[in-house]
């Protein structure tokens, strides 16, 4: 069996894994924000391995981004505002940012008190809502005759920002009231 096909089954089954662990509220052992994180990246990456003609790189990025993205969407708000609050026990958020806070919710929680939970959640939703925008320009260019499909399957990562940025945007208002 080809390497890509062993790394797409390997995806699929985390986000069978995610998707089990989110059911009915139950907390799971993978955070959301490395979710966030990881669909994002893929995202990106997806339009990078295409412009540089990566083909197998794209196919392993956006099953990847799709099956992880659907995954989290079973998850529920409380969730959400749940690890928010356990990573907002252990930010200080008066303190400057590093990028180890961008492993968690953290660097987010201190980008909502210095600009806000409106200004720092369309942030959150702008970066995918480009990623989404970055793989659709990249596969018009390479591929146009695959438009439609394309655009239906970015619609999992795109639904999947929508519904998280709205759901951050509830659970910090709850976590961090004022802000």
């Amino acid at each position: 069996m080809e390497p890509g096909r062993v790394v797409v089954i390997a995806v699929l089954m985390l986000a069978v894994y995610v998707c089990f662990s989110f059911m009915g509220g139950r907390k799971g052992r993978i955070r959301l924000y490395v979710l966030s994180l990881i669909v994002a990246l893929c995202l990106f990456g997806a339009g990078v391995a295409q412009l540089t003609g990566l083909v197998g790189v794209v196919e392993m990025l956006n099953v990847a981004c799709i099956t992880l993205s659907l995954a989290a969407l079973v998850s529920t708000p409380p969730l959400w505002e749940e690890q928010l609050r356990d990573d907002l026990e252990h930010a200080r958020v008066y303190q400057s940012m590093r990028l180890r806070d961008f492993a968690s919710w953290r660097g987010w929680l201190k980008l909502v008190d210095r600009i806000g939970a409106r200004k720092a959640t369309l942030v959150y939703f702008s970066v995918f809502v480009l990623g989404v925008v970055v793989q659709v320009f990249v596969f018009g260019l390479a591929q146009p005759d695959l438009q439609p499909f394309v655009l239906l399957a970015l619609l999992a990562p795109f639904l999947f920002a929508a519904l998280s940025a709205l759901w951050i945007y509830r659970g910090v208002r709850r976590v961090m009231p004022g802000a």
